[in-house]
């Protein structure tokens, strides 16, 4: 599996900087939660399994969380993720060929059990 980074730019694109790099998985998604929480969602290895996994930070990337699993054997695919204006965050991913979304009404803290989708987010 490859490492990643998480890029951030603070003048539209214009220019990049790395906050987190060498993190171990690939399909990275992720941005910040209406408390200004950055979260990163990523398909990280497990033995032979690949898991759902988020690491957050609360100081704009300067230090970052240990990862935390969110979502065990998965198919390694692409994740999305999804805030809206009251703290809630969708994250969507592939297991067994189907699409599922998990929904957190608190910034990330907990989730609530996936249920199947017709389409990613």
């Amino acid at each position: 599996m490859e490492n990643f980074e998480i890029l951030t730019s603070i003048n539209h694109a214009k220019t990049w900087k790395s906050i987190k790099s060498d993190l171990p998985g690939t399909f990275p998604s992720g941005g910040f939660s209406k408390s200004d929480k950055l979260l990163g969602f990523y398909c990280k290895e497990n033995g032979a399994n690949i898991d759902l996994a988020m690491i957050t930070s609360s100081n704009n990337g300067n230090t970052w969380s240990e990862p935390s699993t969110i979502i065990e054997e998965i198919d390694e695919a692409a994740t999305g993720f999804e805030a809206d204006d009251y703290g809630g965050i969708k994250v969507s991913y592939f297991k067994d060929d189907k699409a599922y979304s998990i929904y957190s009404a608190n910034n990330g803290n907990s989730f609530q059990d996936p249920i199947e989708t017709k389409e990613p987010v």
